[in-house]
């Protein structure tokens, strides 16, 4: 059988046409293994790491349910079912339909998540069946959840993401000024984490009299993000005299850890009082940036390049949460009913 390197996906080596997998005697687990594989290396060369990442944790939380013997079945479904455990690459409708409703009972997981999930499943399955290992695909006629026009992510008001640029200067861990530098740089650039840890001192330039980062986001494209002069003057202080390197190190001076760098953020919230500091997260300083901007003045196209959202549907979600919330006439009512006023 010839073999070739498809993509440098974890290292692993897929076959040369991935059907013959049904041949050469692989068990259950190396043939997903492969195919897993495979299916990653697929992908356009401009997705994202993170993206991979997602998809194939995705895929791996299926199998993992797949292969569990007391995962809880509903009555009406289990006769349906052969066995608790199934093969993942041979599942059908009934596996996928149990699998939504677990992850929405059992994990309560939100509809848009278990909505990006199911696009995971259907993208390998796809996939596996064009390869020719099976026939079709088992999420082809699965209802998808309905994705709400709002976002649940907490967003924090201007005092609280004060309240935390204040505290990170009062961090007592890792290099002087690099907590404050990560807050500044979260809340007025809206960049992924991802993003934040990847930026090196000297991609920082001049761009027409603007100072700018370019940053590659979501589908490889770069673009020049704007550093404001009050986020800059925080960033040139933790630099110091440093020329090159990552903008975002350790102690002993290697990149830092976007896991260590959430940990941080997380310390940050609680040391500022936010009664829920363990949700706050990178996204969480992005959906603040994206409102304050709005509150701020900036107009909602504006907002969208900021945050370089693709689809201006994503924005508006914000937009319309920070309506329901400022313009609630539960004020009105409250000020009507129990106000001083009369």
């Amino acid at each position: 059988m010839t073999m070739h390197n498809a993509a440098p996906v974890e290292g692993v080596i897929v076959p040369a046409r991935t059907a013959e997998l049904a041949t050469v005697g692989a068990t259950a687990a190396d043939r997903l293994a492969i195919l897993r594989a495979a299916w990653l290396a697929s992908f356009d060369a401009d997705t994202s790491t993170n993206t991979r990442d997602a998809y194939g944790l995705d895929l791996d939380q299926f199998a993992a349910w797949c292969a569990d013997p007391d995962k809880p079945v509903p009555d009406d479904f289990a006769a349906l079912l052969e066995s608790r455990v199934v093969d993942p690459v041979e599942a059908r409708r009934v596996h996928i339909d149990l699998w939504s409703a677990y992850m929405r009972d059992r994990h309560g997981w939100a509809p848009a998540t278990r909505a990006r999930k199911l696009s995971a499943l259907a993208s390998f399955f796809a996939y596996v069946a064009g390869e020719g290992v099976r026939d079709g695909s088992p999420v082809a006629h699965v209802r998808r959840p309905k994705v709400s026009t709002s976002t649940t992510t907490l967003g924090l008001s201007r005092q609280q993401a004060r309240d935390m640029i204040e505290q990170a200067g009062n961090y007592p861990h890792g290099p002087e000024l690099r907590a404050s530098a990560l807050v500044a740089i979260g809340f007025t650039l809206l960049l992924r984490i991802s993003e934040i840890i990847a930026i090196d001192i000297e991609d920082i330039t001049e761009a027409q009299g603007h100072r700018v980062v370019p940053i590659t986001g979501k589908g490889g494209e770069v673009e020049n993000v704007v550093i404001p002069p009050e986020t800059w003057h925080v960033v040139a202080l933790y630099i110091a005299d440093r020329k090159t390197g990552p903008l975002f190190v350790t102690s002993t001076g290697k990149r830092w850890d976007r896991h260590e760098a959430l940990r941080t953020l997380r310390v940050i919230a609680r040391m500022a009082g936010i009664e829920q500091w363990e949700k706050v997260t990178p996204h969480v300083m992005r959906h603040t940036g994206v409102t304050g901007a709005l509150l701020g003045g900036a107009s909602l196209r504006k907002a969208q390049q900021l945050a370089r959202h693709k689809d201006p549907r994503t924005t508006e979600r914000y937009a319309h949460d920070l309506d329901q919330l400022t313009g609630s006439a539960a004020y009105v009512t409250g000020a009507y009913f129990l106000g001083d006023g009369t």
